[in-house]
């Protein structure tokens, strides 16, 4: 790696027939990639080689290796290694090494699970969807999701837990995490009730700002944390409460008329990006704590080289949901998403090593179904519109790739129902 950045060896793209370009990549070993080839059956392909050596890409690459002189392979675990290099928001510096064992675990088990439905990649879930398979396919998907989060109930109860605080990034579905975790508890003895923190949220005039002067609302701040303060300790000392309810489309806050109450069976199920936070956990006793880290940690690859951005199968999930809750087109949420990744940086990330579980929200299949709904809205996106027209682009040509999977297959439970609607949970 080192020499081919001090050779300075161009990286030239090119195009191959179809047929070419599946034979080249069969005999490199390239199985992965030439399935996906193949599920497409494309006439001619784009590659980018480097000498003898050739590979797909699926966004831009730099024309030189010499460009890619920033960058770490250090030793990872017992018998693997990690390639780091910066991120795409600042390409010139390498963030601190930060490890998050956790993170890795839920990876490693999702990897071997993939490994049993013998779908490891795009170009083989594909071919399951054209054999006929995807109905049985989502349903061992949606299975293993109701094992993980029965496992999670169990272990709340065997620590005696009176708290379970859920948090993770935008669109990671916490709120149905929880509701269906409040279920497994019910089949437990517990007498669960759910406190979502977005109803804490101050109006945004009075959110701090971020660094391009607009509200920040994905720091702690944003919310009414004395509030949540107050809430907590009334209720751990069994008194009543009457709940607040945030409304995001006029940013007025009532109070629920029936209060609730901490009695010996009840367990409070608190979601929200910041429930993590030690702002909102330190002043109570950890005895009683429960904390779980949520996000769709896509582990499926594309291919053989490129792997599926686990941000980027967040931001079809917010593309979705954002058009069908609030109203809202596709250029308005990517040019938001930038502030939404900043904002979990700094304030949702560095938490996540708190947490007693981490739970993978991602349903392999999922990217199929949102297919069918995100494509119209991002096709939807102009050439006028700037950054957020190249990630349309970006993210069309990917799923370009992708056999679109029925949203009638989905059971009304799951949690990609938060996204694509007719949810069971849905207030």
């Amino acid at each position: 790696m080192e020499r081919l950045v001090r050779d300075s060896v161009d990286i030239e793209y090119e195009t191959l027939s179809g047929e070419e370009a599946m034979e080249t990549l069969a005999q490199r070993g390239n199985e992965k990639t030439r399935l996906l080839l193949c599920s497409k059956n494309k006439s001619s392909v784009n590659v980018y080689r480097i000498g003898s050596y050739i590979q797909l890409s699926y966004e831009p690459i730099v024309p030189n290796t010499s460009m890619l002189s920033l960058w770490e392979l250090r030793k990872y675990g017992d018998k693997g290694m990690l390639l780091r290099y910066p991120v795409s928001q600042n390409v010139k510096e390498m963030q601190n090494f930060r490890d998050n064992p956790l993170l890795f675990k839920v990876f490693e088990e999702y990897k071997s699970w993939g490994k049993v439905l013998g779908v490891k990649s795009l170009g083989e879930m594909n071919r399951v969807t054209v054999q006929g398979g995807a109905r049985e396919y989502v349903k061992l998907c949606e299975d293993l999701h109701r094992r993980k989060i029965a496992s999670i109930a169990d272990k709340i109860k065997e620590k005696g837990a009176k708290i379970v605080f859920v948090a993770g990034p935008s669109s990671s579905g916490k709120t149905t995490l929880a509701k269906r975790l409040s279920e497994e508890l019910r089949l437990l003895g517990f007498k669960p009730f759910k406190i979502s923190l977005d109803d804490y949220y101050n109006p945004p005039s009075m959110a701090p700002l971020d660094k391009e002067g607009k509200p920040d609302l994905e720091a702690l701040e944003a919310l009414n944390v004395d509030l949540i303060d107050s809430n907590m300790e009334s209720l751990l000392e069994g008194k009543p409460v009457n709940l607040p309810q945030y409304d995001f489309n006029t940013h007025i806050t009532t109070f629920s008329p029936v209060p609730v109450r901490m009695e010996e069976k009840t367990i409070m199920v608190v979601e929200g990006i910041h429930a993590l936070n030690k702002r909102i956990t330190e002043g109570i006793d950890q005895r009683y704590i429960f904390k779980v880290y949520i996000s769709a940690l896509t582990h499926i690859n594309l291919d053989d080289s490129n792997r599926i951005s686990t941000s980027d199968n967040r931001l079809l999930r917010r593309l979705v949901r954002d058009y069908r809750t609030r109203g809202m087109s596709a250029e308005r949420t990517l040019n938001m998403w930038p502030s939404v990744t900043r904002g979990e940086s700094a304030h949702i990330y560095p938490n996540q090593n708190n947490a007693d579980v981490m739970f993978n929200s991602a349903l392999d299949y999922e990217i199929g179904v949102l297919s069918t709904y995100v494509i119209p809205l991002l096709s939807a996106v102009g050439k006028d519109e700037g950054p957020a027209y190249t990630t349309s682009r970006r993210l069309l040509s990917f799923l370009d790739n992708v056999y679109p999977i029925p949203g009638s297959f989905v059971p009304s439970d799951s949690l990609l129902r938060e996204f694509i609607g007719e949810s069971d949970y849905e207030r």
